[in-house]
């Protein structure tokens, strides 16, 4: 069937399309705009300022991007494409119309349906119960009736105007936009598709210049060029990134006799020691990536094995430890063995002032294959220092050299103390006098002397005379440190004269070897006087002893008697003072 009824129906369905597809295609548009504006903002005041170009920064934007798309997708399906799958009937299109213009009263609809059942059934079959010719007046009724009316009135226009305005102002928004900064909708657009972009800045950075690696403990110096045809700052900063996760802002300042126009910015860390992460700003530049440095190691200490082997005399068994400061006997050999960080390439063991010697001086360490290990010896004979002079493979060496000290206990002479006699005394020629005498050492006694030398009265004698030693054997047991011993000295063997004096002293020696140490006592003489000279001196000695008893006793008497008026003085009543 085709009437002009159905034609109109047609026309106002088509219309109805082309409205509701236009309003769906305005609202997407200003969509997409609305959601590349948020993902700009995002990715601009966010990302691009904090992240650097590449993995994470790509991961970031990555939701966006799918975020954007799946809402555009979103709105598409359902403003454009759920309503160009729809297919609307004539019965539809029917009704809306009797719904705008309700004084139809229905006829219209009803005009259509019985149209359509008149072509479904046949004109003339039996079967149909309608009259061909009512069906045909109906439908020329309704179309004198609807001839002055707009089926297209069944559209509401206001939602495809109201969002082709949006669409509109955000379209030439972002035209303007691009525009006024073709740089920015570039980067965005690469952006928004997961390119390596980055946006366009006021100051530009053109290279980065540092060392690969950093040494240990050195400065590491930053140099940086910029546009000079873009905003030049008067500073420039880096942000150091280290292994520890601690973060530095450094300082770059501008050369200002940079060659060729350039524009450099310079500056340094000041000591690196650990590895470190480095990235640029100029301004409102950042450069785009975290540069890696990795810090060359120094060699360092890694363990200290020392082993003491002491000198035979002590007979004790060797010692290790684990640190390489020491205190040990004198004559001890010190057998180092260090563990390094590091392949060593040299290796000296440097034997500081002290050991002896004035100056310090060097002994070459054994290395061992891998490098690792280096071992040597020295003797400790005096308090001093030891340190090690390493230079591994890159020709780095420590950044303090590592230093031990050494005290060294020496081995002390015996100390020797005659006890009897207490002092000089007087003597026959024949006296024979008791001599008692301690001994003590710190590790060992061994030989003992008892010497003398004659000499006559007002004769002056070096010490250095000759004398003559007399063997004290027995002395002391194998590893006795403290002895008390007695002897006898037989003045007649001597053949001595009254009015000489004898001079003796004690010599003992330690059990040291090869040398051993030598312990002298006091220097004591015995004045030898004749039978009757020495009775007189004994019996002027008694008689001064005498006085001096009674002296004593004189003044213990007057001591007491006063004591005894202070007591008396004190207990006794006060007199009371007379009447008035």
């Amino acid at each position: 069937m085709s009437t002009p009824l159905l034609s109109r129906l047609d026309m106002a369905r088509g219309a109805l399309r082309r409205s509701i597809l236009g309003t769906g295609i305005a609202r997407l548009l200003a969509l997409v705009i609305g959601l590349l504006a948020a993902f700009f903002i995002v990715d601009w005041l966010a990302i691009n300022r904090i992240l650097p170009l590449g993995f994470w920064d790509t991961a970031l934007r990555l939701p966006l991007t799918v975020a954007v798309v799946l809402i555009a997708a979103w709105q598409l399906r359902r403003e454009l494409l759920t309503e160009w799958r729809l297919q609307r009937s004539d019965d539809d299109i029917a009704l809306r119309v009797e719904h705008t213009f309700r004084d139809l009263g229905g006829r219209l609809i009803s005009s259509v349906q019985l149209e359509r059942s008149l072509d479904e059934v046949g004109e003339g079959e039996p079967e149909s119960q309608i009259s061909a010719g009512m069906i045909e007046g109906l439908v020329a009724d309704t179309e004198t009736r609807v001839r002055e009316l707009d089926f297209q009135a069944i559209i509401d226009r206001r939602p495809f105007r109201r969002g082709a305005l949006i669409a509109v102002v955000c379209l030439l928004a972002a035209l303007g936009l691009s525009a006024w900064k073709p740089g920015y909708a570039t980067a965005l657009a690469a952006r928004f598709v997961l390119l390596p972009v980055g946006y366009p800045t006021a100051t530009r950075i053109l290279a980065v210049h540092h060392a690969a690696t950093a040494t240990e403990g050195q400065p590491f110096p930053i140099e940086i060029e910029v546009d000079p045809a873009g905003h030049i700052p008067d500073r420039a900063s880096v942000t150091v990134r280290f292994a520890n996760d601690r973060e530095v802002i450094l300082s770059l300042d501008r050369v200002e006799d940079a060659a060729d126009g350039k524009v450099i910015y310079r500056g340094q860390i000041a000591q690196a020691l650990v590895d470190f992460r480095l990235r640029p700003i100029a301004y409102d530049h950042r450069w785009p990536s975290w540069d890696l440095v990795p810090v060359v190691r120094r060699p360092a200490v890694a363990g200290v094995s020392v082993t003491s082997t002491y000198p035979s005399y002590l007979d004790l068994p060797p010692t290790t430890a684990a640190v390489g400061d020491l205190r040990v006997p004198e004559g001890t050999v010190v057998a180092v063995s260090v563990t390094t960080t590091k392949p060593i390439a040299t290796a000296a063991l440097v034997l500081g002032a002290g050991f002896g010697a004035e100056e310090p001086r060097e002994e070459p360490l054994l290395i061992s294959e891998d490098g690792l290990i280096l071992t040597g010896t020295f003797q400790a004979d005096a308090n001093g220092t030891w340190s090690l002079g390493i230079l591994d493979r890159d020709g780095l060496a420590p950044l303090a050299r590592p230093s031990y000290t050494v005290s060294v206990v020496p081995d002390r002479e015996p100390v020797v103390v005659i006890e009897r006699p207490e002092h000089d005394k007087l003597a026959s020629p024949r006296a024979v006098w008791p001599l008692r005498f301690t001994v003590k050492d710190d590790h060992g006694i061994g030989q003992g002397w008892l010497r003398y030398r004659l000499e006559t009265s007002g004769e002056v004698v070096d010490d250095n005379a000759l004398s003559v030693a007399v063997p004290l054997p027995g002395l002391a047991l194998p590893g006795e440190t403290a002895v008390v011993r007695e002897t006898v000295f037989d003045l007649g063997r001597l053949g001595v004269q009254p009015g000489q004096r004898v001079v003796y002293w004690l010599e003992v020696a330690d059990n040291r070897t090869p040398e051993p140490k030598i312990g002298v006592s006091a220097k004591q003489r015995f004045m030898v006087l004749d039978d009757e000279a020495l009775r007189a001196e004994i019996e002027r000695q008694r008689a001064e002893l005498f006085e001096r008893i009674s002296l004593i006793r004189d003044r213990q008497k007057d001591a007491r008697d006063a004591v005894d008026d202070l007591r008396k003085k004190a207990t006794d009543p006060a007199p009371m003072p007379p009447k008035p």
